[in-house]
């Protein structure tokens, strides 16, 4: 077994210097490679820690209105227990009818495709 290693040791140093030179090459792009993923790692740690900055402010922000919304809310909920059934059934109507127009205008022009162009 030791002279059919040999062999191959041999042959592989028969390459010389282009050998050299591909694993030259090889080394300097993983240390780049190296560089690279470091500096991707940092990045995405700025970038998660401007995530939680964002979610903490946001979080304390909602929890602030919602005190403040307290009071509106109860003016909301109190104008739409007293908004008519007149008025609902007729919002309800208007709100389908342009629901409506507004699939049927998407059908016709894709269905009258004209070419405007000159």
């Amino acid at each position: 077994l030791y002279f059919d290693i040999g062999f191959f040791l041999q042959a592989s140093s028969d390459l010389g210097a282009a050998n050299e030179l591909a694993l030259a090459k090889a080394g300097r792009a993983a240390k780049a490679g190296a560089r690279a993923g470091r500096l991707v790692n940092i990045l995405r740690l700025i970038r998660l820690v401007k995530i939680f900055k964002f979610a903490k402010w946001t979080l304390g922000r909602v929890t602030r209105k919602r005190h403040q919304d307290e009071a509106v809310d109860e003016l909301e909920q109190d104008l739409h227990h007293n908004m008519s059934v007149l008025g609902r059934r007729m919002t309800e109507s208007i709100t389908k009818k342009v629901i409506i127009a507004v699939v049927l205008m998407l059908i016709m022009f894709s269905v009258t495709d004209v070419d405007y162009t000159p």
